[in-house]
């Protein structure tokens, strides 16, 4: 049987070039260095998933509901700001 590593330890994986592209590709999006540490979040996150799959899902959905509060007070910013400049244009127009 193989011993736990002491520290960090190198595993190699062989993978279709399609995925590899795929992962590189997440990896920028991600804004990791390399496609290694992207695989490593995800390793990490499915590691969690499958250690605790309550806390996990309640980690989701608080992560979810914060996305969605995000997303609604910067549509409402945005709806703001564009009544603003309707208001400052029509002010505009009707000064000249």
């Amino acid at each position: 049987m193989t011993q736990p590593p002491t520290n960090n330890s190198l595993v190699s994986i062989r993978m279709p070039k399609s995925l590899f592209l795929a992962l590189q590709k997440l990896a920028d999006e991600n804004h990791y260095l390399d496609v290694s540490e992207q695989v490593r979040s995800i390793v990490r996150e499915k590691w969690q998933e499958a250690k605790e799959p309550q806390a996990y899902q309640i980690k989701k959905l608080r992560k979810e509901i914060a996305e969605a509060l995000k997303n609604k007070q910067e549509a409402q910013a945005q709806h703001q700001l564009i009544q603003e400049l309707e208001r400052i244009k029509e002010g505009l127009v009707s000064g000249k």
